[in-house]
């Protein structure tokens, strides 16, 4: 497109090329990405897009769950950040390796995109693989742990989770770079007291 720009430059025929070319990028282009980035792409995907995905997916935009409070059933229907966390981590079920190595390495792929951590833990007694959230898991992703087969397992092997808050050691919040520079650990000048 170029060659042909330049060969015809400051003609009636570059003006009719930069007209097809704008065309083009707002009939073609434009579209295809806005496709691309609000249904097809499982990251980038919003409303009708998630929709699809969940429907591909077979996993539901509402979940249902019984109250333990009162005992009914009840349901919550998730945004579109929400379910596109829940959907990513139902794809993980169609390409993980369903080892505890396999099941870590795509754990934490995923969890690293939402600045937080998990793993999974074997018995090695083929009954329960846990998993564990180094952060508070919001109540609606309880909820589809509970009711719904979501995370990835080998077959006939079951899950479990548990949420483990991570306790700070040591000297979170003292002024550690004024007072290392007061202690014995500085290296003082040549010429001060030692």
């Amino acid at each position: 497109m170029n060659k042909i720009q330049y060969q015809y430059k400051n003609t009636n025929i570059e003006t009719l090329i930069n007209a097809l070319t704008e065309l083009y990028d707002k009939l073609i282009t434009q579209p295809i990405q806005e496709f691309y980035e609000n249904i097809y792409n499982l990251d980038t995907a919003v409303n009708i897009g998630l929709d699809l995905w969940g429907e591909r997916l077979n996993f539901p935009r509402t979940i249902k769950y019984i109250d333990e409070i009162t005992g009914k059933e009840s349901a919550v229907t998730l945004q579109d950040d929400e379910y596109r966390l829940i959907l990513q981590i139902v794809t993980l079920k169609l390409y993980t390796k369903m080892s505890v190595p396999g099941i870590n390495k795509t754990l934490k792929e995923l969890f690293a995109f939402y600045n937080a951590r998990a793993y999974t833990v074997d018995n090695q007694d083929m009954t329960y693989v846990n998993f564990v959230f180094l952060w508070e898991i919001p109540d609606y992703l309880k909820q589809a742990f509970n009711n719904y087969d979501l995370l990835p397992h080998p077959m006939a092997v079951g899950t479990r989770y548990r949420e483990a808050f991570a306790q700070i050691f040591g000297f979170k919040g003292q002024n550690l770079s004024n007072n290392l520079y007061r202690s014995i650990f500085h290296k003082r000048e040549e010429g001060g007291n030692k």
